[in-house]
């Protein structure tokens, strides 16, 4: 987990090559792709509690309140913690390799504009604010990554540049 750019999605596919595992994408889960509607709580769990009964899996995304039955079925809980200025010149690259390679899911400036003001409130939110409810969604910060990773820190992993989340690949490709 982690904030937007914080590279989750390509570690996350580098683990799931490695470990011969199924990745999964919370943000196809929590909404529809076709409509870029949110799913109903019901459908989202749902889909985490099937995930999580799974005897391998690997997901990533920024969600925090239905994302529990992963959080407590997950044997490690990698948090990508970059500073914001990597996440932002890396969702800039994505976002402009995107439009000249013709797939971009989210086109145009205005709405890279506006993503890049949500990835600012992920990394510099600093209001203290109580964490959504294990069922529901509220707004990922980084404040609250930390308040609802509390509760799982004896398997939780927190790489803080590009070189950690390395480190991590590198000594689970030995393994």
């Amino acid at each position: 987990m982690g904030g937007q750019g914080s590279g989750k999605t390509t570690l996350a596919h580098r683990l799931g090559a490695l470990l011969s595992a199924p990745v999964f994408e919370l943000d196809l889960v929590g909404w529809k792709p076709e409509t870029g509607r949110e799913r109903r709580l019901e459908d989202k769990l749902s889909r985490v509690t099937d995930i999580a009964a799974q005897p391998a899996w690997i997901t990533e995304g920024t969600m925090l309140g239905w994302t529990d039955p992963l959080l407590r079925a997950a044997d490690r809980i990698i948090w990508l913690d970059v500073p914001w200025h990597v996440a932002v010149w890396r969702v800039l690259l994505r976002h402009i390799h995107a439009d000249l390679s013709g797939n971009n899911r989210h086109p145009g400036w205005r709405r890279l504009l506006r993503f890049l003001w949500y990835t600012r409130n992920y990394y510099w939110n600093r209001h203290t604010s109580p964490p959504p409810p294990p069922d529901g969604e509220g707004n990922a910060t980084r404040d609250r990554t930390v308040q609802r990773l509390s509760a799982y820190l004896e398997k939780t992993i927190r790489c803080r540049s590009s070189a950690d989340a390395e480190a991590l690949f590198r000594t689970l490709s030995s393994r």
